[in-house]
Formats: C-alpha cells, structure tokens, sequence
C-alpha cells in the first residue's frame, strides 16, 4: 500500500499507518521487544485508547523522547504534521527504555 506524506495524508491513512507500523514494532524479535503507547489524548490505537498518561509522558521526556507535544513551530504545521493532532501518533518503547521509535 502506498500513502501521502503528512500535508496529503487522510485521517483513515493515517491511522492504517500507525496500524502498519505498530503492528511490526511490536513483532520484533525479543531483544527488541517492548511496547506501542500512543500519545496521550490519542484513541487511534484501541489496545490502549487515550494513550500515554501524565506520569508516563513526563518520564519518557525525562528519558530525552522528543515530540510528544503537538508541533507549534509554522515550518511543521505547514507541512502538515499537526493535523488530527494527536490521533495516530505514538512511540514505541523498548524494555530496557534505551530505544524509542
């Protein structure tokens, strides 16, 4: 299947990429498993609708994960990377915490 990048993109495409993709994260071999937590306020993912909670995100941010706040600066909003904000968005994290996807 193919999809449009971030200004094209549709909301159902976008959340068949958040299925895709998690959906292979999570199929890792076990030195790389972990687990597929979608940003908080995001019900795109139904095994964990609502996403991360305050205490999960602040300590992903506290371990150096970037962007889990909708992009504020006019280069990404043109670009379209914060339409249908924060639907279809998460981060994957590894058990040992040292890999975020």
């Amino acid at each position: 299947s193919s999809f449009s990048f971030p200004p094209a993109i549709s909301f159902a495409d976008r959340r068949e990429v958040e299925r895709v993709v998690a959906r292979a994260l999570l199929s890792l071999p076990r030195r790389w498993a972990g687990r597929y937590v979608p940003f908080r306020g995001s019900f795109s993912f139904p095994p964990c609708a609502g996403g991360l909670t305050w205490e999960e995100e602040r300590e992903l941010r506290g371990l150096g994960v970037p962007s889990l706040r909708e992009p504020g600066d006019r280069r990404r909003l043109s670009a379209g990377m914060g339409r249908h904000w924060p639907d279809a968005r998460g981060v994957y994290v590894v058990e040992d915490r040292r890999l975020f996807v």
